[in-house]
């Protein structure tokens, strides 16, 4: 059974095109990692806030196998300077 990741994003007063750009390139690490199912960015109407949508194959796809790579310090490095503070991130699997 998958694992959908929900996590909870803010960017920095005015850095929303920016990080918007950066997130292009660095979804292709995410999409690239093993256990990567589908995933997707969507952006508030109002405020510089967004929520990433990662299917994963299993938990331990994300926790263990993404986090822990090289792909996931390229993916904070491309896009860290444009967010407010630390993702709210949580796990859900389907009933």
């Amino acid at each position: 059974m998958s694992v959908l990741e929900v996590a909870q994003l803010s960017t920095k007063d005015g850095s929303g095109a920016a990080f918007e750009s950066a997130f292009s390139e660095a979804k292709l690490l995410i999409e690239s990692a093993p256990g990567h199912i589908e995933s997707s960015l969507t952006r508030s109407t109002v405020t510089g806030e967004y929520v990433l949508l990662v299917q994963w194959r299993t938990l331990e796809d994300h926790v263990e196998k993404f986090v822990s790579s090289p792909d996931f310090a390229k993916f904070q490095g491309l896009i860290g300077e444009y967010l407010a503070g630390e993702p709210t991130v949580k796990h859900f699997q389907e009933l």
